[in-house]
């Protein structure tokens, strides 16, 4: 069992983690996201889903400092936990396939982060509302993939469904529509 004083702790650790990293002290952050990962691994539940969030955010890290390998064991490990707390059909089994497909995308695994990039969109199309932000996310990360993988005629109506999502019901970053402007841009310029 999980207990309460280790959830605290480890809810503490973890943001530690964020903070350090936040603040570019990428050494701490690591230091913390592991330390948040060992009290997961000493508890008597150490598949607890929670442990996905500093997995997630380890494999961030990681990714950045070119260690893809790594990354790419810790999203998996990530996505295992929640699809067997939570099963295949949640928001945040949908968001460990993204976090999978941005570390293959890191080891230069085209074809398997595709692959997790629509298997984490069927997800949240099967659940979600057609007018969801978190939708218009998963539709723009895999429209942009394509567009920078040089499949311009398949991003675009990813691109274009996202749009029309942020147009009605904006994500929190003003910079992702932003994003997601230019990147219509230089698919409708790659299509010409």
């Amino acid at each position: 069992r999980f207990s309460a004083y280790q959830k605290r702790q480890d809810l503490l650790v973890e943001a530690l983690g964020r903070l350090a990293e936040a603040q570019g002290d990428r050494a701490e952050a690591r230091a913390l996201y592991e330390r948040s990962i060992a009290i997961h691994e000493s508890s008597q539940r150490p598949d607890h889903p929670d442990i996905a969030y500093p997995l997630r955010n380890l494999a961030g890290l990681l990714r950045q400092e070119g260690e893809t390998a790594a990354a790419v064991k810790l999203c998996e490990r990530a996505l295992e936990v929640r699809r067997k707390a939570f099963g295949d059909r949640h928001p945040e089994v949908a968001e460990s396939w993204h976090d999978l497909a941005r570390s293959r995308l890191a080891r230069n695994d085209l074809k398997g982060a595709l692959e997790a990039l629509h298997i984490g969109v069927d997800i949240f199309r099967s659940i979600l509302p057609a007018d969801s932000p978190q939708l218009a996310g998963g539709l723009f990360l895999l429209g942009d993939v394509l567009r920078l993988h040089g499949r311009p005629g398949e991003a675009m109506p990813y691109l274009e469904e996202a749009a029309a999502i942020w147009r009605k019901k904006p994500p929190v970053s003003q910079g992702e529509v932003a994003a997601l402007d230019a990147a219509i841009v230089a698919t409708r310029a790659a299509l010409h």
